[in-house]
């Protein structure tokens, strides 16, 4: 830990001041410092730290969910329609998976690309019947 310290964020001339202190912990990594700001003066640095690191592949989940699936927000401001749409999505992302495995040029070196490219036909084809050889595609199922 190099520093451990009470802050309060905002412009320099006092505009846009947040009324509380945030606690600004910083830390050496493995891959060089680390500035965090929380809101938790309860625990100790190190613990802050441990938080954090255990929340990054939260993180890194909604990172694609956002990139990959193209779930951007929810569908209204509801913690149900939130899960309404991340359940969407997710069955979205599985069914066009399934389609991509089943195709011929299947390559399991890159499926994340492939995976994409049938997602971004899908969006260009949200809006209008899907033709006979996409249901054919599809009588796998």
């Amino acid at each position: 830990m190099q520093a451990d310290e009470t802050v309060r964020l905002g412009s320099v001339n006092g505009h846009n001041l947040m009324t509380s202190p945030v606690r600004r912990v910083v830390l050496k990594s493995q891959g060089g410092t680390v500035v965090l700001h929380s809101s938790r003066f309860d625990l100790t640095a190190e613990q802050v730290g441990d938080l954090y690191r255990q929340r990054w592949p939260i993180e890194v989940f909604f990172r694609w969910l956002k990139s990959t699936i193209g779930c951007q927000r929810p569908l209204g401001g509801s913690l149900q329609a939130a899960a309404h749409t991340f359940y969407a999505a997710l069955v979205a992302y599985l069914l066009t998976l399934l389609i991509a495995r089943s195709g011929p040029d299947w390559d399991a070196s890159t499926p994340t690309r492939r995976v994409a490219t049938h997602l971004q036909r899908l969006r260009a084809r949200l809006h209008s019947p899907p033709n006979d050889a996409e249901l054919a595609a599809l009588e796998f199922l």
